[in-house]
């Protein structure tokens, strides 16, 4: 698996941290179930995306997982999908809106959504490598 850095479509250059943030924590969430490919080799898929097929060959892998970020005042918007290489098809996806200040509690149940979406089963061990998130 590999969790590509989230776009950021907020327009401002010092938002960026977000979309890699974004990434890094639900790539650390996602490693407790499955091997994911280290944040520094989709580095170089954040300003140009060679679309899923592409990807899933230069890395090996057989998912993705993608998405943007938007922040405006003190709300965040964040579409994230988990895509199938072999057919780019889109396997779960979610828009959420939520406050700023829940950016690490989404982060976290997003991990254990993409796991519910591999079909892993979702057991008190795993519930707790996520911080106990069910949401």
């Amino acid at each position: 698996m590999a969790v590509l850095p989230f776009a950021n479509l907020s327009g401002d250059p010092a938002q960026e941290y977000l979309g890699d943030g974004m990434a890094q924590e639900i790539a650390a969430a996602i490693s407790t179930v499955v091997p994911v490919i280290s944040g520094s080799s989709v580095e170089r898929y954040k300003r140009a995306n060679p679309g899923p097929e592409t990807i899933g060959r230069e890395l090996g892998v057989a998912f993705i997982v993608e998405g943007s970020v938007r922040r405006t005042a003190g709300r965040i918007r964040v579409n994230a999908s988990l895509v199938r290489v072999s057919d780019a098809r889109q396997m779960w996806s979610q828009k959420t809106d939520f406050p700023f200040e829940e950016v690490l509690e989404w982060q976290k149940s997003v991990g254990t959504r993409i796991g519910q979406a591999l079909g892993y089963p979702l057991g008190s061990e795993w519930q707790r490598s996520l911080g106990g998130c069910s949401r």
